[in-house]
């Protein structure tokens, strides 16, 4: 008799109606919540953007700059992980990807030549943007919408 379930003594509760009155509460209660969990979540992650960003200009990017750039650092930490890894074909590849960096990788290839004076290297830029009207029009576009967004992101942190 305990595993048969309980019924009530009258047969006439309309169970029907305790069902709809509890899916309506859970609608109702499922129409409230959702705006605030959306609102928790874009608070949430908008918090983390700042605070990675955060972190990274202030760690990371600074030990970037002292290892003598990204190509570097990266150079340093492949090293670092071959050393770690058993010797073998795994650490070896490792190796020759840290090699690579330092020997003959594209971006060295392009790197203006040593015959050129610094200052000179320094100032081809300048003189790229300023001979190409488009490239300078497409510069400036960037660096106003990364002022908007900067703009935006300090009104969301006033409130």
């Amino acid at each position: 008799m305990s595993d048969e379930p309980q019924t009530s003594a009258d047969p006439d509760t309309k169970k029907g109606e305790k069902g709809f009155v509890k899916e309506l509460s859970s609608s109702a209660v499922k129409r409230l919540l959702e705006p605030l969990a959306v609102t928790a979540a874009t608070a949430g992650t908008g918090y983390l953007m700042r605070k990675t960003t955060k972190i990274w200009n202030e760690s990371v990017l600074p030990k970037v700059h002292d290892k003598g750039g990204g190509k570097a650092f990266v150079k340093d930490a492949l090293e670092r992980a071959a050393s770690k890894l058993p010797g073998g074909r795994g650490s070896d590849w490792v190796l020759g990807l840290a090699k690579h960096l330092e020997d003959g990788s594209p971006a060295q290839a392009k790197s203006t030549p040593a015959s050129q004076a610094p200052a000179q290297a320094g100032s081809g830029a300048a003189q790229d943007a300023a001979m190409d009207p488009k490239r300078e029009r497409q510069r400036q576009e960037r660096q106003r919408r990364r002022e908007q967004r900067q703009r935006e992101l300090e009104k969301t942190r006033s409130t």
